[in-house]
């Protein structure tokens, strides 16, 4: 081999190593800085979603308030849960969980609260008490009482004997 062409393959070779050892050191870097931006942006992902529920809760104290929130029997269901996380616990109480209100449930949320005490033989008036009484006082207890909002009317059968003879 050309001892004249050595020379300039072996500095060629030796300034591609250190490119290498180089591009090696950017790409941690690249990698570092990826990291570090990455945990900013969950971190300000996470204060954006405090930011967005202490909004709703200022909202919903301006609207509870000013009288705006009653709840009412031709109202839908999803605007019902709309109004605050609660609701969607209270109607749970009432057995009417799902799709929306949490529970994993089938309930139809585009119905209104009427239809769906209906459906679910609750006594309407009972559920409108109770959602009502939470925007009253929206840190108290959730007092549904689905025992006694159900409007089943139980029946026995008619007891038919067989004609049989007794011992």
């Amino acid at each position: 081999m050309n001892p004249w062409l050595s020379v300039p393959l072996l500095i060629l070779g030796i300034w591609g190593w250190f490119m290498a050892r180089s591009m090696i050191r950017l790409r941690s870097q690249l990698d570092e800085s990826e990291a570090r931006l990455a945990r900013r942006f969950y971190k300000l992902q996470g204060r954006l979603t405090e930011m967005d529920a202490i909004v709703r809760e200022l909202d919903f104290e301006r609207r509870r308030k000013s009288g705006e929130i009653r709840f009412s029997g031709d109202q839908k269901i999803e605007d019902a849960v709309a109004i605050h996380p609660r609701v969607a616990e209270i109607l749970a109480a009432f057995g009417l969980a799902g799709s929306g209100c949490g529970g994993g449930g089938t309930l139809n949320v585009h119905s209104t609260l009427a239809e769906t005490c209906r459906e679910h033989h609750l006594d309407l008036e009972s559920v409108l008490e109770s959602l009502n009484r939470f925007v009253e006082n929206p840190e108290g207890p959730i007092e549904a009482q689905p025992a006694t909002a159900k409007l089943y009317q139980l029946q026995a059968p008619p007891r038919q004997d067989r004609g049989g003879t007794s011992a």
